[in-house]
């Protein structure tokens, strides 16, 4: 994944995302638990800010966003799936019934549009 080098923006969040790795590594008392999800959380923000900078050089930039933001979406859910399978998070709680009724609605707008004769088959990635 490339970036633009001369893109000020893009270094002063590569330094501080740095610096923060070396105070991270200078503090071995922190919970490693939460120091994995503070890692996973700063992945997530270098891959969208990718997205966002790769989709300024897209013809069809809103399509580009959207499927990333589609893309990003169901990776979320998988891991959220996974977690509850596993019995990290449980689905008797206030949130999971706020996801489940977001994911109906959204399944609901989707499914006309994934079911049509005439829209391409969904791609199944692996």
């Amino acid at each position: 994944m490339s970036i633009p080098a001369a893109n000020p923006a893009m270094h002063e969040v590569r330094v501080a995302i740095l610096t923060m790795a070396q105070r991270l590594e200078q503090a071995p008392e922190l919970p490693q638990e939460g120091v994995a999800d503070l890692k996973h959380a700063v992945d997530d923000i270098r891959i969208r800010l990718w997205g966002v900078l790769m989709a300024g050089d897209s013809t069809d930039y809103q399509g580009f966003v959207g499927r990333f933001r589609m893309k990003r979406a169901a990776e979320c859910c998988r891991g959220i799936e996974e977690d509850v399978t596993a019995g990290k998070i449980h689905a008797d709680s206030l949130e999971s019934k706020m996801l489940f009724a977001a994911a109906r609605q959204l399944a609901n707008r989707l499914d006309p549009g994934i079911m049509s004769p005439s829209a391409p088959a969904p791609r199944r990635t692996v």
